[in-house]
């Protein structure tokens, strides 16, 4: 009897990670799932007055649901891409600041898909996130010139670190959303997705553009060179330039429709540079100038609080940005559409 007991235990337990997979499993159910365009209709869905309907309430409907299912998508997938930056400041125990971090990736990259399902209502609420940015972006001023200590080897010129480490997520999400929106628009044709592209590539490109432009400064007094032909830098300049081709690109199509497949293709090939600029110090290993990165090796308490705060501020600046400019650019295709109304 003892056996049976215990043979009926046996099998009536669960293999083992089961309960994790029903858990992930539930968020997948509960998210309202939205018919891709041009499909067929629930019965019943259409002129119920709660389905999803061209105009009124069911279309305000069908893009709220969207936006909530892209939304919690993002957020899981900016909280995924948490791990890729390796933002795990050891000193001190600040898994806390690391998380903070990876939580503002996330959260902005679900506003930005807020936004794009209905960008030229939605963009107009920037407003409070611009606030917002401004505080932090305040705060952040505040702590490098006051509460970040001055690094008892390179002296003042370390400070550039809190604008020039800053500056690499916005970076490579810009050009990440790029590729994103690349592939939006080859499959589904929308301008929308073409929009998200171009303004991902202006932003991304403002700020590596920025990265360059410090970097030297801080390498001149620390290195004894304006520039070096380090991986690392070399790599960086080399991802400047394909997405400045592929804004130059984008200014000789004059908006035709091959032309935008043909960017789209060429932004979404370009992001393969990424990661190949990340690793460039643990792939020249021994042979290279560049730093290794600091969130593995760790930081002092004070300096890795201000590069998050830094590192909060300036994804805040990229997602105001982006929404912004993807609003003017809707803004733009409405007043060229109308206007070929008018002539036509």
């Amino acid at each position: 009897m003892a056996r049976r007991a215990r043979r009926g235990r046996a099998g009536s337990r669960r293999p083992r990670g089961a309960g994790h997979a029903a858990l992930r499993d539930v968020g997948c159910r509960a998210l309202p799932r939205v018919p891709a365009p041009g499909s067929a209709l629930p019965l019943g869905a259409a002129g119920s007055g709660s389905g999803l309907e061209p105009h009124g309430r069911g279309a305000c409907g069908a893009r709220g649901a969207a936006a909530l299912v892209g939304g919690s998508r993002a957020v899981r997938l900016g909280l995924r891409a948490s791990g890729l930056f390796r933002l795990r400041l050891r000193a001190g125990g600040l898994s806390l600041i690391s998380a903070l971090v990876a939580l503002s990736v996330a959260l902005a990259a679900g506003w930005l898909v807020w936004v794009f399902f209905d960008v030229e209502r939605r963009a107009d609420g920037a407003r409070g996130v611009g606030a917002t940015t401004l505080a932090a972006l305040a705060l952040w001023l505040g702590m490098v010139v006051f509460y970040a200590p001055i690094e008892q080897v390179q002296g003042l010129v370390q400070k550039i670190f809190y604008v020039h480490i800053p500056a690499i997520i916005p970076t490579y999400l810009g050009f990440t959303l790029t590729a994103v929106g690349g592939v939006g628009f080859l499959r589904t044709r929308r301008e929308s997705w073409d929009q998200l592209a171009l303004g991902g590539a202006e932003v991304g490109v403002v700020f590596c553009s920025l990265m360059l432009i410090v970097g030297p400064i801080w390498a001149k007094p620390v290195w004894g060179h304006w520039w070096v032909w380090d991986l690392r830098l070399t790599s960086t300049l080399i991802l400047w330039f394909i997405y400045v081709a592929y804004l130059f690109l984008r200014g000789l199509a004059f908006g035709s429709d091959a032309a935008r497949t043909f960017t789209s293709v060429y932004g979404i090939i370009g992001t393969a540079a990424i990661p190949f600029v990340y690793f460039a110090v643990d792939i020249a290993r021994g042979s290279t100038m560049h730093p290794s990165n600091p969130a593995r090796e760790g930081l002092p308490t004070e300096m890795a609080r201000t590069a998050a705060a830094g590192h909060i501020a300036f994804i805040g600046v990229f997602a105001w940005l982006v929404a912004r400019r993807m609003q003017l650019a809707a803004l733009e295709a409405r007043e060229l559409e109308s206007a070929a109304r008018g002539d036509g």
